[in-house]
């Protein structure tokens, strides 16, 4: 959806550069060209669209049991293994994760959280590869090596400190995106990330 509309915007720019390059010549050439920037560019949008529609998320409940409350919405993409998290518009009355609370403090009208909280967020609800005794917990879990989906998978996000856990839902059809937060990285993809470099 965001992609497509920035996709849209982009080809209405160079539309309208494009008239102003060749706004000399004469209307019959004008005319041949256009269409033909035109055929090219429903082909690309098009083939833009295919591509978003092939793109597969899995999506979860991010659900409280204590107080049997849906608190937001995780999602994963298949094949980059990158997660995004959807907040609520409102908490009032409910008891959320404080990532969320402090999210629509800063920014209530924000529905995505920012890749930083995102990364923040999935290091405490999944063991990441730097915590002590990591190598017994895989083993424990039966795992070769360190996996996010896999360890996602096994433990559902519990966390010992709350009562929530990550609830596996059919994904809604909602193209995932991050909030803005200034900040670029990954999410956890080995020892060392993104994020702890620095970078």
């Amino acid at each position: 959806m965001f992609k497509a509309k920035t996709t849209l915007i982009w080809f209405l720019n160079c539309l309208s550069t494009l008239g102003i390059l060749i706004i000399e010549v004469s209307a019959e050439e004008y005319q041949e060209k256009i269409c033909r920037v035109l055929v090219f560019g429903y082909v690309f949008l098009i083939m833009g669209g295919l591509m978003n529609m092939n793109k597969q998320y899995r999506e979860f409940e991010i659900y409280n049991e204590k107080y049997k409350e849906v608190q937001g919405y995780l999602y994963l993409d298949v094949e980059s293994e990158d997660f995004y998290v959807r907040v609520l518009d409102s908490y009032e009355g409910m008891h959320p994760d404080a990532t969320f609370l402090a999210q629509k403090m800063a920014n209530p009208k924000q529905e995505w959280l920012s890749e930083r909280s995102v990364y923040n967020y999935i290091k405490m609800r999944i063991v990441p590869p730097t915590r002590h005794a990591i190598n017994q917990i895989l083993n424990e879990l039966g795992l070769e090596e360190y996996n996010q989906v896999k360890l996602l998978d096994h433990t559902k996000g519990r966390c010992v400190m709350d009562f929530s856990y990550f609830r596996e839902i059919s994904y809604d059809g909602i193209e995932p995106q991050y909030g803005d937060s200034g900040v670029k990285g990954g999410i956890i993809r080995g020892p060392i990330n993104k994020l702890e470099k620095g970078i």
